[in-house]
């Protein structure tokens, strides 16, 4: 889990991209889960496609489709269950 603390920007994003890759390399197995957080109400089409541009840069990657809202309690149950039920 990687927390930009609200300090995204392109410059980050390339460098996550580098090093993901490059941990695939070293383990294969490795499973990337991108997870929109922080999302007021839902994400329009634009906001989802720039995401899942970013995920297909990563070898392997999905995008989950629990939006973690806040520190809502339900949205983390909700994606524990969708990282370990895979």
């Amino acid at each position: 889990m990687i927390d930009t603390e609200g300090r995204d920007t392109a410059g980050s994003r390339a460098a996550l991209i580098a090093r993901l890759n490059s941990a695939r390399m070293f383990n294969p197995g490795l499973r990337v889960l991108f997870v929109l957080v922080g999302v007021a109400g839902t994400p329009s089409d634009e906001e989802r496609a720039a995401v899942r541009g970013y995920v297909a840069r990563v070898m392997s990657a999905t995008l989950a489709s629990t939006i973690i809202r806040g520190a809502a309690p339900a949205n983390m149950d909700a994606l524990y269950r969708e990282v370990f039920n895979h």
